[in-house]
């Protein structure tokens, strides 16, 4: 077996062709196609956009490893991260060790590159044990969270469809309950494509508030939101909550089929300190274009202590059975992982990751 660097110009074919191999679920969709492998892995702006290896056997390419170099600020620090995503060993290659040695190889690469730091957000168990040989630590769980609006898709997948329409009745007689203090005189939301609503100077300026309540967050410049929510076939939309001119609480969200429900998936939630009262007009009008597009729910994915900053409960979140873990990797001796497992110093959602 040999290891390295991923020869993009050569391979890409064949690279696409393990993709749907690992990850059957996407054949034929959108994340499968060449176009967005050259989004994910040539378009994010830093030099490099992404750092990609490759394991081959007999000339065959049996094993893929890959990071986009995301930047954090963490304690205090400007550091390199590297995303780990799209890692995946051949089913016919698997059990010989591939995925271990493959990562070790990668990692030491990295290293030798000036990446500071590993994550990865897997929900598989199965890529586990590969991670956790070869140095990763699980840091904490990050659940989703479910915003019902109706029942239509979970009960007619547990052939229980008949019980539909009465259980939709509850569903919106609790949400209404909810919504009825989520009102302000002097705030108001502003809904539009993500693209636009983001460039503004009065977004910026909130990001930097933002920015100085969380130890351990992803920097979230103009740039990086051009290139996140530029997936192809992705769209995305915006909402701020504006006290006046100022912005004090924002989300990004798409429609997504999750785990065979149609929903909104929500991306990226923000607050800035002492703004809790904003957060109640912000999911009504994520609720209300959940509505408008049909869908049966709104999903998130957080930690358990962002869960209580944001007020996911009293807001008509249900925690659900599926549950992402933030894995690290140190590269650096100034880090300890023992300091990055500490879940109230960071802000993580899914525009931290490559999903969605």
């Amino acid at each position: 077996m040999e290891f390295g660097e991923f020869e993009q110009a050569e391979r890409l074919t064949e690279q696409r062709a393990l993709f749907e191999d690992a990850f059957p679920e996407n054949k034929g969709a959108p994340p499968a196609s060449v176009e967005t492998y050259r989004w994910k892995f040539h378009g994010f702006p830093a030099s490099p956009p992404s750092y990609e290896y490759m394991a081959t056997e007999d000339g065959k390419m049996v094993g893929y490893y890959a990071a986009i170099p995301y930047a954090y600020r963490i304690g205090g620090s400007t550091r390199r991260v590297g995303m780990a995503c799209d890692v995946m060993t051949h089913s016919q290659a698997r059990g010989k060790g591939v995925f271990t040695a493959l990562g070790r190889y990668s990692l030491a690469e990295m290293q030798q590159a000036g990446v500071d730091l590993m994550t990865g957000y897997p929900i598989r168990p199965g890529v586990m044990g590969g991670h956790l040989r070869v140095g990763w630590s699980i840091a904490f769980e990050l659940p989703m969270y479910l915003h019902p609006l109706r029942s239509n898709a979970i009960l007619r997948s547990k052939r229980l469809a008949w019980l539909a329409p009465p259980v939709n009745v509850g569903i919106r007689f609790f949400q209404s309950l909810l919504r009825s203090g989520a009102s302000s005189a002097e705030m108001s939301v502003n809904v539009g494509p993500a693209p636009e609503l983001l460039r503004s100077e009065a977004f910026a300026d909130f990001v930097q508030r933002w920015s100085q309540s969380v130890p351990n967050h992803l920097m979230k410049s103009e740039d990086f939101y051009a290139w996140r929510l530029g997936a192809p076939g992705a769209q995305y939309q915006a909402f701020l909550v504006q006290r006046g001119e100022q912005v004090v609480a924002a989300a990004v969200a798409r429609e997504q089929d999750l785990q065979g429900i149609p929903s909104v998936a929500l991306l990226d939630l923000m607050m800035a300190d002492g703004e809790e009262h904003a957060l109640g007009l912000l999911y009504r009008a994520i609720e209300d274009e959940a509505r408008r597009l049909g869908v049966e729910a709104v999903v998130t994915m957080m930690s358990k202590h962002s869960a209580k900053r944001y007020r996911l409960a009293r807001h008509g979140f249900l925690k659900s059975p599926f549950t992402f873990k933030l894995i690290v990797r140190t590269l650096r001796e100034d880090m300890s992982a023992r300091d990055l497992c500490r879940e109230a110093d960071w802000h993580l959602m899914w525009i931290d990751s490559d999903d969605l």
